[in-house]
């Protein structure tokens, strides 16, 4: 257990999460240049496991056409799926070294963390490090390991 979390809920797989985090955010095709991929795991209050990532919301227009929109953050995402008092993981992996890189909420994400409820939020910040958000303070850990996503 990182110091000072709550004792009622543990995060004793926080280097796996952060891991499956990564991997959620690896496209399914090469189509994505982007340098940097962004994906989310959260935890709902029931102990479910969702996911999501960065990308285009669809939506169909008024000649059943879909159309995309500007590109979701990973975490709106992923906290439409897990509801209320769930806890995040954020993870941004790096396209060409697959290897974990700063992931910390935009402040626009940070109000979207508040609206939800959420009582942390894990985001890689290197290979070895991770940064934790909660509402009440923000804290920085250290990993032991090299994580490489692949």
């Amino acid at each position: 257990m990182v110091s000072g979390e709550s004792p009622g809920r543990k995060e004793p797989m926080l280097p796996q999460l952060l891991k499956f985090a990564g991997k959620v955010s690896i496209p399914s095709d090469d189509n994505d240049k982007r340098n940097f991929w962004l994906g989310a795991v959260a935890i709902r209050r029931d102990g479910c496991i969702v996911k999501a990532k960065n990308g285009a919301v669809m939506a169909n227009s008024m000649s059943n056409n879909s159309t995309a929109f500007p590109p979701a953050h990973a975490e709106a995402r992923c906290l439409k799926k897990a509801g209320r008092g769930a806890i995040l993981f954020v993870a941004r992996v790096n396209r060409k070294t697959k290897q974990l890189a700063m992931a910390r909420p935009c402040h626009h994400c940070v109000k979207i963390l508040y609206s939800y409820e959420v009582e942390r939020c894990y985001f890689s910040i290197s290979p070895n490090e991770y940064g934790v958000w909660t509402p009440e303070s923000e804290r920085i850990k250290l990993y032991d390991d090299n994580f490489t996503v692949e």
